[in-house]
């Protein structure tokens, strides 16, 4: 009776178990393989959406041949349409983003003016730097218009070659000379360059002189200003205080050409040199073009922040900026000689710091440069 008894327990002990495996490990292989199946569904996805944003395509073309006043459109150059939903201007505080909500379609071609109509903002090409599809991919805009080729000649009715309508100049991005650099040796010799300077404030309201020589730290010789206001001229230094600002200006006197130029593009190197710091500075730069009347088309401010490691750091800062002097739509331009004004502006944001500062290059596109005596 006592061996029956305990077969009984020992096979209900037995049942017991298996029904415990079949209660927690098939509903735990359920869950396993559902998770399995829910996340190869959501890797499917992604790679989908994945393919479908590679699939967009977006360029930047100029139209010479239009008979409206717009030159410059945003084509959908890809298989499937496009929606644009966020586009990011240059504007003198920085990068600034915006909704906006336009559709293209495959081979569809808009305005680059539409974008600007929408945000009701003035039409400024140069200064879109990115627009962002739906799908989160990004089309830089300004870098490819700088990057337009020039235009070419079509075939004529005549079989011959009919000229496109365009600037006599030619493609306002790229001349028949691709670079062309500043001599600032000879220009400052020539007296091609006046320097102006404030030690306390973002308007450059007393003079000085520029010259080219070595400035704190930095080994290569740079375009400066010196100080005259006292009988021996020395560089001109910044010393700021917390929310202080100094203010360096050069104006480069018939410097460029702008006769049938549309944009004109500045490639630019500035060197900022510390001789004591505690906190972080500011920098803001940019650029006008002025004509003889006075008229004057500036670049978007360029704004970066430096927090030197050491007392004697220094930071050497490139880009290129694109003034744009004619506006396909208002007609308005500058051209002719035109003086290039560039404008520096540190700001301390913390603490103080004391400063020197040079630019070492300018290089231009999309411009003829003024010849200038060499000695």
């Amino acid at each position: 009776m006592t061996v029956m008894k305990k077969a009984v327990s020992n096979i209900i002990g037995f049942a017991l178990g298996i029904i415990i495996i079949l209660v927690t490990v098939i509903p735990l292989f359920m869950f396993l393989t559902s998770a399995r199946s829910d996340l190869e569904k959501i890797i499917g996805n992604y790679e989908a959406y994945q393919d479908l944003k590679s699939l967009e395509k977006l360029s930047v073309e100029a139209d010479y041949t239009s008979t409206t006043s717009e030159i410059y459109y945003l084509r959908n150059t890809g298989s499937i349409p496009i929606k644009l939903v966020r586009a990011v201007i240059q504007s003198a505080l920085g990068l600034d983003p915006y909704y906006i909500n336009i559709m293209i379609e495959p081979g569809q071609r808009i305005p680059l003016s539409q974008i600007f109509t929408q945000l009701g903002l003035p039409y400024d090409p140069a200064s879109l730097r990115y627009v962002v599809s739906v799908r989160g991919k990004v089309f830089p805009i300004a870098e490819q218009i700088i990057r337009i080729p020039p235009p070419s000649s079509t075939p004529g009715s005549s079989g011959g070659a009919a000229a496109l309508p365009a600037p006599g100049y030619g493609n306002p991005f790229t001349p028949s000379s691709s670079l062309f650099y500043w001599n600032f040796t000879d220009a400052v010799k020539n007296n091609r360059v006046d320097a102006y300077y404030n030690l306390a404030g973002s308007s450059c309201t007393y003079s000085g002189q520029a010259w080219v020589g070595l400035i704190a730290n930095y080994n290569n010789k740079v375009l400066t200003i010196n100080s005259t206001d006292t009988k021996t001229p020395t560089t001109v230094t910044y010393n700021l205080g917390n929310s202080q600002s100094g203010c360096a200006k050069f104006v480069f006197k018939n410097l460029l050409n702008a006769s049938g130029s549309y944009i004109i593009v500045v490639y630019y190197r500035v060197v900022i040199a510390s001789l004591s710091a505690k906190d972080r500075v500011s920098i803001d730069l940019n650029f006008t073009v002025v004509d003889s009347t006075g008229r004057g088309i500036g670049s978007s401010v360029t704004s970066f922040q430096w927090a030197p490691k050491t007392d004697l750091d220094y930071i050497v800062y490139s880009g290129y900026v694109a003034i744009p002097i004619y506006n396909p739509v208002s007609g308005f331009t500058v051209s002719g000689n035109v003086d290039l004004v560039f404008k520096i502006v540190l700001t301390q944001i913390n603490a103080q710091g004391s400063y020197q500062v040079g630019v070492e290059y300018l290089a231009f596109q999309g411009v003829q440069v003024n010849p200038v005596s060499v000695s």
